[in-house]
């Protein structure tokens, strides 16, 4: 069904904002503070791209309170910003609206509706580069899914804290030192590594724009004006959490 949603809106609306791309993310047992992982699988979405699902239940909750955090990666931003449509064409809450500040500014693109009774938020779809996220309040308790979304966005679209450099949890990739063209295709990595859990998380921000995506095996960056880019890029390591 051809989706009722404007993705090429989208994108030019997104045109200025830093382009970044993120591979192998993977969401850990502590992740969300008050929150134990319960479940986690893989999925095959409509076009293919496996969707990571996480299920998190509140501790000591009275009432069954569940957080329904869904992570898909795709080749590019406009493959994500399909799934999202896709996901409003679909999704039955008629209160979804953009999502606007911290979370808003975090995602190129968001969407968010209110909870139960209007106390926090109880739906986020986000767009962060290639990745499609949903988080969703699950179970008979009200999850809020405010702050996990912020977490997850704040993972995926801003660089690793200089602590964390030092601590060997991240670490820098080299910068490229060339020259483009408008237009000029630039292999950053060859051979993006294998996914799976352990393995680190690849981060590429462009803050100047250009277009990042994924060809085959190889991450392209897609220049849009003459100059040297100015890319940043990063690896995260993803051990087992160590509690909150």
């Amino acid at each position: 069904m051809e989706s009722l949603h404007d993705v090429d809106a989208w994108l030019a609306e997104i045109a200025k904002r830093p382009s970044v791309f993120n591979h192998n993310l993977r969401l850990r047992a502590g992740e969300f503070k008050g929150y134990a992982l319960v479940n986690e699988a893989v999925l095959t979405g409509s076009n293919g791209a496996a969707e990571h699902v996480y299920i998190y239940a509140l501790r000591n909750a009275a009432t069954e309170t569940l957080l329904r955090v869904s992570v898909t990666e795709h080749p590019d931003a406009r493959h994500a910003l399909l799934a999202m449509a896709e996901a409003l064409d679909h999704c039955m809450n008629p209160e979804v609206a953009r999502a606007g500040g911290k979370l808003g500014r975090l995602a190129d693109l968001g969407f968010t509706a209110q909870g139960e009774g209007g106390k926090g938020l109880g739906l986020a779809l986000l767009s962060v580069g290639n990745v499609a996220l949903s988080l969703r309040s699950a179970g008979k308790g009200a999850a809020d899914v405010a702050a996990p979304a912020e977490h997850v966005g704040k993972m995926l679209s801003t660089p690793p804290a200089k602590g964390a450099q030092r601590e060997g949890q991240a670490a820098a990739l080299p910068p490229p030192k060339v020259e483009l063209r408008a237009g000029e295709v630039l292999t950053l990595i060859e051979h993006l590594p294998a996914t799976g859990p352990g393995a680190e998380r690849i981060q590429v921000i462009a803050p100047e724009g250009g277009e990042l995506r994924r060809e085959g095996d190889a991450l392209v960056y897609v220049s849009t004006v003459r100059g040297s880019p100015r890319i940043e890029g990063y690896t995260h390591s993803q051990g087992e959490a160590h509690g909150e």
